[in-house]
């Protein structure tokens, strides 16, 4: 597959940002359609993760949460040569970034 041609979906982040999460915060339990609506789409299909939702309902800081996530990630996407081909992950502030790779 070109990298062209892939696109990043909502619900695949959302599907991997709840898999960190139960890494990070076994103990506790998120609805995955919060997950879900933390999740947006920015212009030029660029996805973005909201955290600082999820924060409140984990009782953390928002920054920290995000900074967490973002590592987490981070170990995911490494492990996963092939998705470094597709897409990219930025962290500003309490929001997490997918970018689709140039």
């Amino acid at each position: 597959m070109k990298t062209h041609d892939y696109e990043l979906t909502p619900d695949e982040i959302a599907l991997m940002v709840h898999h960190a999460l139960r890494e990070l915060h076994p103990e506790s339990e998120i609805d995955s359609r919060l997950i879900r609506a933390a999740v947006t789409v920015e212009r030029d299909g660029l996805l973005a993760v909201r955290v600082a939702g999820l924060a409140t309902l984990l009782g953390s800081a928002a920054e920290e949460l995000a900074r967490e996530l973002y590592l987490e990630l981070n170990i995911e996407w490494e492990k996963n040569w092939h998705d470094r081909a597709f897409f990219n992950i930025v962290l500003n502030g309490d929001t997490i970034f997918f970018r689709k790779a140039k």
